[in-house]
């Protein structure tokens, strides 16, 4: 599937409406956690199964041409977000299909998922709504503000196209 801006934020409004758009994903400092794509649950699973497999040596493993980040699960509170769902990038891309193993497990940010062609999008356009989503979500911002945040960016690159 290639995801278009309007299934793209389509979803994320849908994820809004769910998780309320005041839902933080990165609420706290965690030692050894990190963002995922899944909820750390299903991570955990596919580590298990060996999907996930760094060595001691290189605990920033590659897994078929994408980073794989090995961090301690078990690290994560309980209380924690990341143990009811994945991070909001991770949410539209399952939603959408587009969730595979090696993408649950990988360390990469969206933009270069979507450089390396694991993610196939539409345009430009995509690209930049989903990292800029991805970025505001990281440095702690509600998933409501990271949204708005994204449709400005959004909205400021297409008016520098239209002036070009």
């Amino acid at each position: 599937m290639i995801l278009t801006l309007p299934i793209a934020t389509s979803t994320a409004r849908q994820i809004l409406v769910e998780r309320g758009r005041d839902f933080i994903y990165n609420d706290f400092e965690e030692k050894g956690s990190g963002c995922f794509y899944a909820p750390v649950s299903e991570v955990r699973k596919l580590k298990d199964k060996g999907v996930l497999a760094p060595t001691a040596i290189n605990p920033a493993a590659i897994y078929e041409g994408i980073l794989v980040k090995d961090i301690d699960i078990n690290s994560v509170p309980e209380n924690s977000p990341k143990r009811l769902t994945g991070c909001f990038i991770g949410e539209i891309l399952r939603r959408n299909g587009l969730l595979t193993e090696e993408i649950t497990v990988c360390g990469n940010t969206v933009a270069s998922l979507i450089a390396a062609g694991r993610i196939q999008v539409a345009d430009d356009y995509v690209n930049t709504f989903l990292s800029s989503v991805q970025y505001n979500q990281d440095l702690r911002e509600t998933w409501g503000t990271a949204y708005d945040k994204a449709m400005i960016r959004v909205a400021e690159q297409l008016a520098m196209s239209l002036a070009a």
